[in-house]
């Protein structure tokens, strides 16, 4: 193209994965902006199926070693201004032809999308984090982030509970928390409360909230004995529960109230 025309392009970014381009022009010595020309989604049509989806691939790789934390949604506006493409349900369309991506970024972009989900939560704590981690069997608690402010939307849901442990009565108590999709949880004598609607994660017992309203007669009685003779034990639950990061097996919770679903941007885990 430069011995014929005088013009060169000069690409910007990876060789499989470039993002833009410059046109040169050797005669006037000028550079223009690619894409002011021609988009470079539309300059790289000319390319074969196969290298089509080769580049794709080499350019999600290359944006998941960039954010190891990088969801579907972020993804997708990096391929839509790219490529003019999308993934969907584990697939992107080129000419007609759809092509699935490799499980292993696949299972990548789940889990990264689940952590974003629990993230959303703003957990201020260790044992709030490991609670969401539990419920939405995510395994790297390190990667969320303790939140260092109060998430604006507790006070709706502590408004919310407080108007329903008002209005309703003790034996239906339980089942208006679980019609009203919240997710009931306690570790020894501590009680918290994930309202999916609102995104907050919260302990009853901080709110003013009788959480005594929550366990069976015999229970209530148990733990009044066992208060009189030990106290609140939260900090052991809370050695405890970070150490096994949440196990499943952990002897010291009980899931009370609710269902462990969500919804994501790209794919769905219902309640």
């Amino acid at each position: 193209m430069k011995d014929k025309f005088g013009v060169s392009l000069v690409f910007l970014g990876s060789k499989d994965a470039p993002y833009g381009y410059m046109i040169v022009d050797h005669h006037t010595k000028a550079v223009f902006k690619g894409s002011d020309v021609v988009k470079i989604k539309e300059l790289l049509q000319f390319q074969s199926k196969e290298d089509r989806f080769r580049q794709i691939d080499a350019f999600i790789d290359q944006m998941l070693d960039d954010n190891i934390n990088l969801t579907t949604k972020e993804l997708n506006r990096l391929l839509r201004r790219q490529f003019g493409t999308k993934l969907l349900n584990g697939s992107f369309q080129y000419a007609g032809t759809t092509y699935r991506l490799p499980e292993y970024i696949l299972t990548t972009l789940r889990s990264n999308d689940r952590r974003a989900w629990l993230q959303s939560f703003c957990p201020t704590n260790e044992l709030e984090r490991n609670i969401l981690c539990q419920i939405g069997k995510y395994y790297h608690p390190e990667r969320i982030t303790l939140s260092t402010a109060s998430e604006p939307n507790v006070s709706k849901t502590v408004s919310q509970l407080h108007h329903i442990f008002g209005s309703t009565a003790d034996k239906a108590l339980r089942d208006k928390l679980h019609e009203d999709g919240y997710f009931i949880t306690h570790v020894d004598d501590q009680y918290y409360c994930i309202d999916f609607a609102n995104r907050t994660i919260i302990n009853l017992n901080d709110y003013g909230l009788d959480v005594k309203r929550l366990q069976p007669k015999q229970a209530q009685k148990q733990q009044d004995q066992r208060q009189q003779i030990s106290g609140p034990g939260i900090g052991r639950a809370i050695d405890k529960v970070a150490k096994q990061h949440g196990g499943a097996s952990d002897s010291n919770w009980e899931w009370e109230v609710g269902s462990s679903g969500y919804e994501d941007d790209d794919r769905s885990l219902k309640r």
